[in-house]
């Protein structure tokens, strides 16, 4: 039933924008506690171990692992982390900030200046793109529950007209029915065009998949990944079938 798949897609726009919500946030700590990280008077950037045995070269070297650990302890820790990701925290890393921001943290004998702002960058990208997808979220939901009225709204003069055929309406009577018809099915058309020419303009690639794009996505576990059209084709049925019923009454 199209009603219950605009319903679930609803529901799966819901939830996508509450992890994306929450992984936006977790990259702003991310991005927070690498910017705390003081930078050494030779240049290069030094965390500071809570043991004094451990001595500055040491400390050096620590300090890339430091990004890591405060990587893993904001981005990485977030709710159903393993239900979206499942992957482990080096792969998720270079995911995100890029394979050579993941070999380099994980060589590398300190954290020089030039890396630390690598790194910033690469988690200010993550951090737009999520604030983008959650932007072309909002619309998705938006269009979804406008639409979701609407469609109820034609679905409810359809019934109405139904009742009327069961009461053999005359010619008079018949003449509106056609012109409310008409207007039904231009109107659904018009949104068809409308939501097409949206899917074409938000077919953006989704941060974490580089093989499927924004609808694709989203609704990838749905019946269908474009489950708006698919509710306003329906409804083009629903008008047809009506208007056959009028032309046989």
């Amino acid at each position: 039933m199209r009603t219950k798949q605009l319903s679930d897609a609803v529901a799966v726009v819901s939830e996508e924008q509450k992890q994306v919500t929450v992984e936006q946030k977790a990259f702003k700590r991310f991005i927070d506690q690498i910017i705390e990280i003081d930078t050494g008077q030779n240049g290069q950037i030094y965390f500071q171990p809570k043991s004094s045995a451990v001595n500055s070269s040491q400390s050096a070297n620590n300090s890339c692992q430091k990004i890591i650990t405060i990587y893993d302890e904001t981005v990485v820790n977030v709710p159903r982390y393993e239900a979206v990701y499942d992957e482990p925290l080096d792969i998720h890393l270079g995911a995100e900030l890029g394979e050579e921001i993941r070999t380099a943290l994980t060589t590398s004998q300190s954290l020089t200046p030039q890396l630390k702002q690598a790194v910033l960058q690469a988690g200010k990208r993550e951090w737009d793109a999520r604030k983008q997808l959650l932007q072309d979220l909002n619309t998705e939901h938006d269009q979804l529950t406008e639409a979701a009225v609407s469609i109820r709204e034609i679905r409810q003069g359809l019934r109405e007209i139904q009742q009327l055929l069961h009461r053999d309406p005359s010619f008079d009577e018949l003449h509106p029915v056609y012109e409310t018809l008409h207007e039904y099915e231009t109107r659904t058309n018009s949104w068809i065009e409308e939501h097409q020419h949206h899917i074409q303009t938000t077919s953006r690639k989704h941060p974490r998949s580089e093989n499927y794009a924004f609808h694709e996505y989203l609704y990838r576990d749905c019946s269908t990944q474009y489950p708006l059209l698919a509710a306003y084709t329906s409804l083009i049925a629903e008008i047809t079938t009506v208007n056959g019923q009028i032309a046989r009454a």
